[in-house]
Protein backbone atom coordinates (compact mmCIF):
# COMPACT_ATOMS: atom_id res chain seq x y z
CA UNK A 1 0.00 0.00 0.00
CA UNK A 2 1.35 3.62 -1.15
CA UNK A 3 1.47 5.51 1.64
CA UNK A 4 2.63 9.54 0.58
CA UNK A 5 5.03 11.03 2.20
CA UNK A 6 3.93 14.09 4.37
CA UNK A 7 6.33 17.51 3.24
CA UNK A 8 6.87 19.33 6.71
CA UNK A 9 8.56 22.13 5.35
CA UNK A 10 5.55 22.67 3.15
CA UNK A 11 3.05 22.30 6.31
CA UNK A 12 5.42 24.73 8.06
CA UNK A 13 5.63 26.92 5.63
CA UNK A 14 1.71 26.93 5.33
CA UNK A 15 0.65 26.90 8.75
CA UNK A 16 -0.76 30.68 8.84
CA UNK A 17 -3.00 29.66 6.24
CA UNK A 18 -4.21 26.42 8.05
CA UNK A 19 -4.58 28.55 11.33
CA UNK A 20 -6.79 30.46 9.84
CA UNK A 21 -8.80 27.83 7.97
CA UNK A 22 -9.41 26.55 11.58
CA UNK A 23 -10.49 29.22 13.15
CA UNK A 24 -12.68 30.57 10.18
CA UNK A 25 -14.91 27.04 9.97
CA UNK A 26 -14.82 27.50 14.18
CA UNK A 27 -16.19 31.29 13.70
CA UNK A 28 -19.09 29.91 10.90
CA UNK A 29 -19.76 26.73 12.67
CA UNK A 30 -20.40 29.22 16.05
CA UNK A 31 -22.33 31.93 13.81
CA UNK A 32 -24.67 29.26 12.33
CA UNK A 33 -25.40 27.63 15.58
CA UNK A 34 -26.07 30.64 17.07
CA UNK A 35 -28.35 31.75 13.99
CA UNK A 36 -30.33 28.57 14.32
CA UNK A 37 -30.38 28.03 18.05
CA UNK A 38 -31.74 31.70 19.04
CA UNK A 39 -33.46 32.80 15.22
CA UNK A 40 -34.81 35.81 17.72
CA UNK A 41 -32.99 37.29 20.18
CA UNK A 42 -30.06 37.11 17.98
CA UNK A 43 -30.46 39.91 15.63
CA UNK A 44 -32.50 42.19 18.70
CA UNK A 45 -30.44 44.73 20.40
CA UNK A 46 -30.03 42.75 23.97
CA UNK A 47 -27.35 41.28 26.16
CA UNK A 48 -26.75 37.99 24.70
CA UNK A 49 -25.36 35.18 26.60
CA UNK A 50 -22.57 34.79 24.08
CA UNK A 51 -21.66 38.37 24.14
CA UNK A 52 -17.64 37.49 25.61
CA UNK A 53 -16.36 40.75 24.38
CA UNK A 54 -19.05 42.99 26.33
CA UNK A 55 -18.81 40.89 29.20
CA UNK A 56 -14.86 40.87 29.60
CA UNK A 57 -13.79 44.58 27.99
CA UNK A 58 -16.90 46.19 29.20
CA UNK A 59 -17.81 47.10 33.00
CA UNK A 60 -20.52 50.25 32.62
CA UNK A 61 -23.92 50.14 31.46
CA UNK A 62 -24.11 51.72 27.89
CA UNK A 63 -27.59 52.05 25.25
CA UNK A 64 -26.45 49.65 21.86
CA UNK A 65 -28.60 51.93 19.06
CA UNK A 66 -29.01 55.76 19.44
CA UNK A 67 -31.82 55.54 16.76
CA UNK A 68 -34.69 53.04 16.37
CA UNK A 69 -33.41 49.98 13.75
CA UNK A 70 -35.76 47.79 12.14
CA UNK A 71 -35.16 44.32 11.61
CA UNK A 72 -37.12 41.33 9.89
CA UNK A 73 -39.51 40.86 13.16
CA UNK A 74 -40.94 44.28 12.09
CA UNK A 75 -44.51 43.45 10.30
CA UNK A 76 -45.88 47.26 10.13
CA UNK A 77 -48.51 45.88 7.87
CA UNK A 78 -50.33 43.38 10.65
CA UNK A 79 -49.77 45.95 13.78
CA UNK A 80 -50.82 49.59 14.49
CA UNK A 81 -48.99 51.30 17.58
CA UNK A 82 -50.73 54.27 18.74
CA UNK A 83 -49.86 56.91 21.17
CA UNK A 84 -52.26 56.13 24.09
CA UNK A 85 -53.46 59.25 24.80
CA UNK A 86 -55.04 59.52 20.63
CA UNK A 87 -56.84 56.31 21.11
CA UNK A 88 -60.65 56.51 21.03
CA UNK A 89 -62.63 54.53 23.21
CA UNK A 90 -63.20 51.88 20.89
CA UNK A 91 -59.57 50.99 20.90
CA UNK A 92 -59.24 50.85 24.72
CA UNK A 93 -61.85 48.87 25.42
CA UNK A 94 -60.39 46.47 22.57
CA UNK A 95 -57.34 46.10 24.45
CA UNK A 96 -59.31 45.37 27.78
CA UNK A 97 -61.02 42.71 26.37
CA UNK A 98 -57.56 41.30 24.99
CA UNK A 99 -56.35 41.62 28.22
CA UNK A 100 -59.54 40.10 30.21
CA UNK A 101 -59.56 36.98 27.39
CA UNK A 102 -55.89 36.08 27.26
CA UNK A 103 -53.21 37.58 28.90
CA UNK A 104 -53.48 34.92 31.76
CA UNK A 105 -53.35 31.66 29.90
CA UNK A 106 -55.01 28.93 33.27
CA UNK A 107 -58.63 28.46 32.64
CA UNK A 108 -58.69 28.57 36.75
CA UNK A 109 -57.65 32.45 36.90
CA UNK A 110 -59.44 35.53 36.25
CA UNK A 111 -58.10 38.43 35.24
CA UNK A 112 -60.28 41.31 36.85
CA UNK A 113 -59.25 44.18 34.52
CA UNK A 114 -61.44 47.23 33.54
CA UNK A 115 -60.76 50.33 31.67
CA UNK A 116 -60.32 52.59 34.54
CA UNK A 117 -57.55 50.24 35.71
CA UNK A 118 -55.99 50.70 32.20
CA UNK A 119 -56.20 54.70 32.40
CA UNK A 120 -54.67 54.49 35.67
CA UNK A 121 -51.37 52.52 34.32
CA UNK A 122 -51.41 54.50 31.29
CA UNK A 123 -51.83 57.66 32.70
CA UNK A 124 -49.91 60.69 34.26
CA UNK A 125 -46.86 59.65 32.67
CA UNK A 126 -43.66 62.52 32.12
CA UNK A 127 -43.25 60.67 28.38
CA UNK A 128 -46.26 59.20 26.26
CA UNK A 129 -47.54 56.15 26.45
CA UNK A 130 -48.57 53.48 23.74
CA UNK A 131 -50.05 50.88 22.48
CA UNK A 132 -50.44 48.57 19.65
CA UNK A 133 -52.10 45.62 18.09
CA UNK A 134 -52.01 42.76 15.94
CA UNK A 135 -54.82 42.18 13.38
CA UNK A 136 -55.09 39.48 10.50
CA UNK A 137 -57.57 39.76 7.93
CA UNK A 138 -60.17 37.09 7.45
CA UNK A 139 -61.90 35.71 3.89
CA UNK A 140 -65.30 34.50 4.61
CA UNK A 141 -66.29 32.31 2.03
CA UNK A 142 -70.13 32.61 2.65
CA UNK A 143 -70.51 36.36 1.52
CA UNK A 144 -66.62 37.10 0.54
CA UNK A 145 -66.12 40.19 2.87
CA UNK A 146 -63.16 40.42 4.73
CA UNK A 147 -62.89 41.31 8.09
CA UNK A 148 -59.85 42.45 11.12
CA UNK A 149 -59.98 40.36 13.65
CA UNK A 150 -57.21 41.22 16.65
CA UNK A 151 -54.79 38.38 18.16
CA UNK A 152 -52.96 40.70 20.22
CA UNK A 153 -51.85 43.53 22.31
CA UNK A 154 -48.93 45.68 23.71
CA UNK A 155 -48.11 48.63 25.61
CA UNK A 156 -45.29 50.86 27.56
CA UNK A 157 -44.98 53.27 29.89
CA UNK A 158 -42.31 55.48 31.04
CA UNK A 159 -40.00 55.03 34.36
CA UNK A 160 -36.49 55.95 35.36
CA UNK A 161 -33.66 53.07 35.38
CA UNK A 162 -30.88 54.13 37.88
CA UNK A 163 -27.87 51.65 38.12
CA UNK A 164 -25.41 51.96 40.36
CA UNK A 165 -22.06 49.99 39.72
CA UNK A 166 -19.27 50.90 42.06
CA UNK A 167 -18.67 54.49 42.25
CA UNK A 168 -20.43 55.20 39.01
CA UNK A 169 -24.04 56.00 38.21
CA UNK A 170 -26.13 55.41 35.23
CA UNK A 171 -29.49 56.87 34.83
CA UNK A 172 -31.75 57.01 32.21
CA UNK A 173 -35.59 57.26 31.28
CA UNK A 174 -36.90 53.57 30.16
CA UNK A 175 -39.91 52.46 28.84
CA UNK A 176 -41.57 49.36 30.59
CA UNK A 177 -42.86 47.05 28.45
CA UNK A 178 -45.91 45.30 29.58
CA UNK A 179 -49.45 43.90 29.28
CA UNK A 180 -48.14 41.21 26.42
CA UNK A 181 -50.54 39.90 25.11
CA UNK A 182 -51.46 37.37 22.38
CA UNK A 183 -53.83 34.89 21.39
CA UNK A 184 -53.90 31.43 22.85
CA UNK A 185 -53.93 29.43 19.68
CA UNK A 186 -51.62 32.00 17.49
CA UNK A 187 -48.09 31.01 17.14
CA UNK A 188 -44.74 32.62 18.88
CA UNK A 189 -43.67 34.39 15.81
CA UNK A 190 -46.88 36.46 16.16
CA UNK A 191 -45.99 37.65 20.17
CA UNK A 192 -42.05 38.28 18.91
CA UNK A 193 -43.64 40.33 15.96
CA UNK A 194 -45.94 42.12 17.95
CA UNK A 195 -42.88 42.75 20.70
CA UNK A 196 -39.89 43.81 17.97
CA UNK A 197 -42.46 46.35 16.36
CA UNK A 198 -44.21 48.32 19.05
CA UNK A 199 -40.82 49.06 20.53
CA UNK A 200 -39.52 50.10 16.94
CA UNK A 201 -42.59 52.56 16.45
CA UNK A 202 -42.43 53.45 20.24
CA UNK A 203 -38.57 54.25 19.39
CA UNK A 204 -39.45 55.96 15.88
CA UNK A 205 -42.05 58.43 18.14
CA UNK A 206 -39.86 59.01 21.28
CA UNK A 207 -36.45 58.86 20.00
CA UNK A 208 -35.43 60.42 24.00
CA UNK A 209 -35.76 57.15 25.40
CA UNK A 210 -34.14 54.33 23.62
CA UNK A 211 -34.04 51.36 26.45
CA UNK A 212 -36.61 49.20 27.54
CA UNK A 213 -37.12 46.34 30.10
CA UNK A 214 -39.60 43.97 30.29
CA UNK A 215 -40.44 40.79 32.59
CA UNK A 216 -41.15 37.27 32.02
CA UNK A 217 -43.18 34.77 34.65
CA UNK A 218 -41.77 31.37 34.52
CA UNK A 219 -38.46 29.82 32.78
CA UNK A 220 -35.98 31.91 31.53
CA UNK A 221 -34.92 33.25 27.52
CA UNK A 222 -32.59 31.35 26.42
CA UNK A 223 -29.33 33.29 24.51
CA UNK A 224 -30.11 36.70 26.41
CA UNK A 225 -28.61 37.32 29.83
CA UNK A 226 -31.54 38.34 32.75
CA UNK A 227 -31.08 41.81 33.82
CA UNK A 228 -32.60 40.94 37.49
CA UNK A 229 -33.37 37.40 38.79
CA UNK A 230 -36.23 37.29 41.22
CA UNK A 231 -39.18 34.78 42.22
CA UNK A 232 -42.84 35.19 44.09
CA UNK A 233 -44.31 33.51 46.59
CA UNK A 234 -47.39 32.97 47.08
CA UNK A 235 -49.46 32.88 51.14
CA UNK A 236 -52.77 32.32 52.36
CA UNK A 237 -53.99 35.85 54.12
CA UNK A 238 -56.31 34.38 56.63
CA UNK A 239 -53.89 31.88 57.96
CA UNK A 240 -50.96 34.18 58.45
CA UNK A 241 -52.45 37.68 58.49
CA UNK A 242 -56.08 37.99 60.49
CA UNK A 243 -54.75 38.53 64.07
CA UNK A 244 -55.37 40.98 66.13
CA UNK A 245 -55.05 45.03 66.07
CA UNK A 246 -50.96 45.22 65.93
CA UNK A 247 -49.64 48.37 67.49
CA UNK A 248 -46.09 49.38 67.01
CA UNK A 249 -43.60 50.65 69.76
CA UNK A 250 -44.05 53.86 71.47
CA UNK A 251 -42.98 57.03 69.36
CA UNK A 252 -43.20 54.85 66.01
CA UNK A 253 -46.40 56.04 63.61
CA UNK A 254 -48.02 53.78 61.35
CA UNK A 255 -48.81 55.97 58.28
CA UNK A 256 -50.66 55.95 55.22
CA UNK A 257 -49.47 57.93 52.00
CA UNK A 258 -51.37 59.62 50.06
CA UNK A 259 -52.00 63.01 47.95
CA UNK A 260 -51.57 64.82 51.44
CA UNK A 261 -48.42 63.67 52.37
CA UNK A 262 -47.00 61.65 49.33
CA UNK A 263 -43.80 64.33 48.96
CA UNK A 264 -42.38 62.35 52.30
CA UNK A 265 -42.58 59.57 50.15
CA UNK A 266 -40.82 61.10 46.89
CA UNK A 267 -38.14 62.51 49.05
CA UNK A 268 -37.50 59.46 50.92
CA UNK A 269 -37.07 57.51 47.80
CA UNK A 270 -34.57 60.03 46.73
CA UNK A 271 -32.70 59.18 49.57
CA UNK A 272 -32.51 55.95 50.28
CA UNK A 273 -32.01 54.57 46.51
CA UNK A 274 -28.56 54.39 46.82
CA UNK A 275 -29.67 51.35 49.42
CA UNK A 276 -30.17 49.16 45.60
CA UNK A 277 -27.58 48.47 42.83
CA UNK A 278 -30.94 48.54 40.70
CA UNK A 279 -33.84 51.09 41.11
CA UNK A 280 -36.51 50.86 38.53
CA UNK A 281 -39.75 53.29 39.40
CA UNK A 282 -42.30 54.50 37.55
CA UNK A 283 -42.54 58.30 36.96
CA UNK A 284 -43.82 60.26 40.37
CA UNK A 285 -47.23 61.40 38.65
CA UNK A 286 -48.20 57.72 38.16
CA UNK A 287 -47.02 56.36 41.58
CA UNK A 288 -49.92 58.90 43.06
CA UNK A 289 -52.04 58.44 40.36
CA UNK A 290 -52.28 54.76 40.94
CA UNK A 291 -52.34 55.52 44.95
CA UNK A 292 -55.66 57.39 44.44
CA UNK A 293 -57.25 54.27 42.20
CA UNK A 294 -56.83 51.78 44.85
CA UNK A 295 -54.41 50.22 42.19
CA UNK A 296 -51.11 50.76 44.69
CA UNK A 297 -50.92 50.88 48.44
CA UNK A 298 -48.58 52.56 50.35
CA UNK A 299 -47.55 52.70 53.76
CA UNK A 300 -44.87 53.27 56.03
CA UNK A 301 -43.28 53.52 59.81
CA UNK A 302 -42.11 56.88 61.23
CA UNK A 303 -40.59 58.41 63.74
CA UNK A 304 -40.94 62.37 64.53
CA UNK A 305 -39.72 63.21 60.94
CA UNK A 306 -37.35 59.86 60.05
CA UNK A 307 -39.34 57.21 57.70
CA UNK A 308 -37.76 53.18 58.89
CA UNK A 309 -39.61 51.50 56.76
CA UNK A 310 -41.96 51.82 53.26
CA UNK A 311 -43.80 49.00 51.90
CA UNK A 312 -45.70 49.11 48.78
CA UNK A 313 -48.65 47.13 47.78
CA UNK A 314 -50.09 46.21 44.20
CA UNK A 315 -53.92 44.71 43.54
CA UNK A 316 -52.77 42.79 41.06
CA UNK A 317 -56.71 42.41 39.52
CA UNK A 318 -55.84 38.62 39.68
CA UNK A 319 -58.13 36.36 40.97
CA UNK A 320 -57.60 32.31 41.50
CA UNK A 321 -60.73 29.59 41.23
CA UNK A 322 -58.51 26.57 42.21
CA UNK A 323 -59.11 24.13 45.43
CA UNK A 324 -56.03 24.49 46.86
CA UNK A 325 -55.61 27.92 45.73
CA UNK A 326 -58.80 30.73 46.02
CA UNK A 327 -59.09 34.43 45.77
CA UNK A 328 -58.21 37.76 45.36
CA UNK A 329 -54.81 38.27 44.58
CA UNK A 330 -52.75 40.93 46.67
CA UNK A 331 -48.83 41.70 45.66
CA UNK A 332 -46.05 42.75 48.22
CA UNK A 333 -44.37 44.33 45.22
CA UNK A 334 -41.36 46.02 46.83
CA UNK A 335 -40.40 47.28 50.52
CA UNK A 336 -37.83 49.60 52.11
CA UNK A 337 -36.25 48.61 55.38
CA UNK A 338 -34.47 51.37 56.89
CA UNK A 339 -34.43 50.42 60.51
CA UNK A 340 -32.35 48.10 62.41
CA UNK A 341 -35.25 46.25 63.37
CA UNK A 342 -36.38 43.39 61.34
CA UNK A 343 -39.23 42.58 64.13
CA UNK A 344 -40.80 46.26 63.78
CA UNK A 345 -40.19 45.72 60.35
CA UNK A 346 -42.21 42.87 60.17
CA UNK A 347 -44.69 44.73 62.18
CA UNK A 348 -45.13 47.20 60.30
CA UNK A 349 -45.52 44.57 57.40
CA UNK A 350 -48.73 43.03 58.92
CA UNK A 351 -50.37 46.22 59.84
CA UNK A 352 -50.09 46.93 56.24
CA UNK A 353 -51.77 43.94 55.45
CA UNK A 354 -54.61 44.25 58.18
CA UNK A 355 -55.06 48.12 56.74
CA UNK A 356 -56.02 46.82 52.98
CA UNK A 357 -57.95 43.89 54.18
CA UNK A 358 -60.34 46.21 56.42
CA UNK A 359 -59.98 48.77 53.37
CA UNK A 360 -60.87 46.56 50.79
CA UNK A 361 -62.58 42.85 52.11
CA UNK A 362 -61.19 40.99 48.90
CA UNK A 363 -57.72 40.07 49.06
CA UNK A 364 -57.62 36.00 49.97
CA UNK A 365 -53.96 35.98 48.60
CA UNK A 366 -50.44 37.75 49.43
CA UNK A 367 -48.03 37.38 46.65
CA UNK A 368 -44.47 38.89 48.08
CA UNK A 369 -42.32 38.94 45.12
CA UNK A 370 -38.27 38.75 46.19
CA UNK A 371 -37.62 42.57 45.51
CA UNK A 372 -36.24 45.10 47.42
CA UNK A 373 -36.11 44.35 51.15
CA UNK A 374 -39.01 41.66 50.34
CA UNK A 375 -36.68 39.05 51.46
CA UNK A 376 -36.56 39.99 54.99
CA UNK A 377 -40.66 39.89 55.66
CA UNK A 378 -40.42 36.33 53.41
CA UNK A 379 -38.46 34.88 56.20
CA UNK A 380 -40.11 36.22 59.52
CA UNK A 381 -43.46 34.56 57.74
CA UNK A 382 -41.74 31.47 58.04
CA UNK A 383 -44.33 29.31 55.92
CA UNK A 384 -44.72 26.97 52.93
CA UNK A 385 -45.88 29.28 50.32
CA UNK A 386 -49.27 27.94 47.93
CA UNK A 387 -47.30 28.41 45.16
CA UNK A 388 -43.68 29.86 43.76
CA UNK A 389 -43.15 31.35 40.50
CA UNK A 390 -39.93 32.27 38.70
CA UNK A 391 -39.56 35.96 37.28
CA UNK A 392 -37.40 37.79 35.08
CA UNK A 393 -36.66 41.22 34.09
CA UNK A 394 -34.70 41.92 30.83
CA UNK A 395 -33.62 44.91 29.01
CA UNK A 396 -34.13 46.06 25.79
CA UNK A 397 -31.31 48.20 23.70
CA UNK A 398 -29.42 48.33 27.35
CA UNK A 399 -26.31 46.27 28.12
CA UNK A 400 -25.24 45.83 31.55
CA UNK A 401 -22.18 43.84 31.69
CA UNK A 402 -22.35 43.30 34.99
CA UNK A 403 -25.69 41.75 35.07
CA UNK A 404 -27.68 39.67 36.45
CA UNK A 405 -29.28 41.26 39.65
CA UNK A 406 -30.91 39.74 42.63
CA UNK A 407 -34.12 41.06 43.41
CA UNK A 408 -33.41 42.08 46.63
CA UNK A 409 -30.34 43.71 44.92
CA UNK A 410 -32.86 45.78 42.86
CA UNK A 411 -36.15 47.99 43.99
CA UNK A 412 -39.00 47.71 41.33
CA UNK A 413 -42.27 50.03 41.27
CA UNK A 414 -43.75 49.47 37.70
Amino acid sequence: MYYPLINRQIIWENLHIYLFLIILLIVLTLFIYIKLKYPFWNILPVYHTYDFCRSTFYRQPFIIYKKAIPNKFCDLLSISTMNYHDCSDKYKKNFVNLLQCYYIQSENTNFLFHLENLETYMDSHLSSSYISFYEIHEYSDIDSTITNKTLGCISSRSSNLIITNSDVVFETPIYYIDFICMHRDAPILYTRKLLQTHIYKQQLDNDKIMGSIFKKEGSQYSGIVPFIISSSSIFDIPVYFHKDDLKLPEQFVFIHFHKGNINILFDFLNRTTSKFSVVCITDQPNILKMIECNILFCYGIKQFDEIYAVYFFRDLRTQYEEVSLSGCLLQLSGSINNSTSDDLFYKGFQKSIQTIVKKMNVFKLLMIEDIGSNRTLYDKIGGIPLLSIESTYYLYNIVVPCSPFYGSQSLIIL
